[in-house]
């Protein structure tokens, strides 16, 4: 098969999409036999791909509690080493079990920046507006890549960053697909605003960051922090999301949809479906509607926390398809539902494989983790909103903050 050229977008895409290989909530093992296999995966069936002699610089790391790899990064280079890329793979729910760090903090939970990473001795905050927040499982991800430390050269991402030469006509690009779309522009960002690191965005030609299908990582004052410092760039091409900086999301996927409360509303009627359609349309599913109630009020309560709601980041939307072969359809709730998640599922994995070119290239043991680590996050928020204690203080402060918000109009 003779390769097709690609670009970096593409090439930053497939190697973030990888990175998930690990994904299967079922896969488990010690963290340098988790790291040798996806080495091994990486190898095999993703560099020879991207056209010429590529390697990995550093990596793969994974960081894998309880034998369950829960996060996973690494460093490729192409073929000359002008361009480095950390791959970023999104955090694995199932391998996270305490209800207090991933059910009742992982998103209600608002972290200031300046507080948010120990490890670089603090961030500086922007300048002319308010202290940004992040949630505290976007926390929880970035500070598990920082303090990842390669089994072969025994340095942490930051350390081997800052140890390579001549990098002044070089280009990094960070990049996380699905979860991995909130963790990739927040550590670019923690990094760029480090205070005690000697790592600088100054001593490289160019550094980028390409965050697909990501969900929101922290509030109106992160997006202009990150905007302020990556500004959006294109690529000129003529699809407008091959682009650096920018979320690039499919418009019918549901996992970027999430945190703003808003859009995560929009949800239920993203796809024709039983309860969408007809003049007597039928209830939409008990479970999936508890996923939707859980996510909104998490995302409300994060707002309450960081005096500041969950704003997107600087994002590119891509119109998606609905794709006939996953029709919701029936009575059975369970099996509505279940048709409702196979095509969230397409949405948010092929569809992003289309709209970059690379379908036939990308690994389907890839697709079915990335799968995985979102039904995990799913099933928590599903969590969230059956605890009867967190779910009656949630609906008690939205009632509470409806009556204000009726006083004052």
């Amino acid at each position: 098969m003779q390769l097709p050229t690609l670009n970096l977008c593409q090439q930053a895409f497939i190697l973030s999409h990888e990175s998930n290989y690990l994904g299967n909530a079922n896969e488990s093992g010690l963290p340098f036999a988790l790291a040798f296999e996806l080495a091994e995966h990486l190898n095999k069936a993703v560099l020879p791909n991207l056209g010429g002699k590529w390697s990995l610089a550093w990596g793969p790391v994974v960081y894998a509690p309880l034998g369950v790899p829960a996060n996973a990064m690494y460093v490729a280079t192409n073929p000359d080493r002008s361009a480095y890329f950390v791959a970023i793979a999104g955090t694995n729910f199932n391998a996270l079990l305490s209800d207090v760090i991933l059910e009742d903090n992982c998103v209600i939970g608002a972290i200031p920046w300046a507080q948010a990473f120990p490890s670089l001795g603090g961030c500086n905050g922007p300048s002319g507006f308010d202290t940004p927040h992040i949630s505290q499982g976007t926390q929880l991800g970035v500070n598990n890549l920082l303090n990842m430390v390669d089994n072969l050269t025994q340095k942490s991402l930051v350390d081997f960053l800052c140890s390579l030469g001549s990098t002044g006509s070089k280009t990094l690009i960070f990049a996380g697909h699905s979860l991995a779309g909130a963790l990739a522009p927040t550590l670019a960002l923690a990094l760029a605003t480090s205070k005690g690191t000697k790592f600088s965005t100054t001593n490289w030609g160019h550094v980028y960051v390409l965050p697909t299908a990501g969900p929101t990582p922290g509030d109106a004052n992160f997006s202009k922090l990150f905007q302020q410092v990556f500004p959006p760039v294109s690529l000129g091409l003529a699809q407008d999301y091959f682009a650096w900086n920018q979320n690039i999301w499919n418009s019918l996927d549901a996992v970027p949809h999430a945190w703003v409360t808003s859009m995560i509303n929009e949800i239920p009627t993203l796809y024709p479906a039983p309860w969408t359609t007809g003049t007597t349309p039928q209830p939409m599913p008990s479970g999936l509607e508890t996923q939707i109630e859980g996510a909104a009020l998490s995302s409300l309560l994060f707002g309450i926390n960081a005096f500041s709601p969950f704003t997107q980041l600087p994002n590119i939307q891509v119109k998606g398809t609905f794709n006939e072969q996953y029709p919701i359809s029936g009575q059975d709730s369970k099996a509505l539902t279940a048709a409702f998640m196979a095509q969230v599922g397409y949405q948010h994995v092929d569809a992003y494989a289309k709209f970059f070119s690379v379908h036939e290239l990308v690994t389907s043991a890839s697709q079915e983790g990335i799968r995985q680590r979102t039904a995990g996050m799913m099933a928590a928020i599903k969590r969230v909103a059956e605890k009867p204690k967190r779910r009656a203080a949630l609906e008690g402060l939205v009632q509470h903050l409806g009556k204000k918000v009726r006083q004052a109009g």
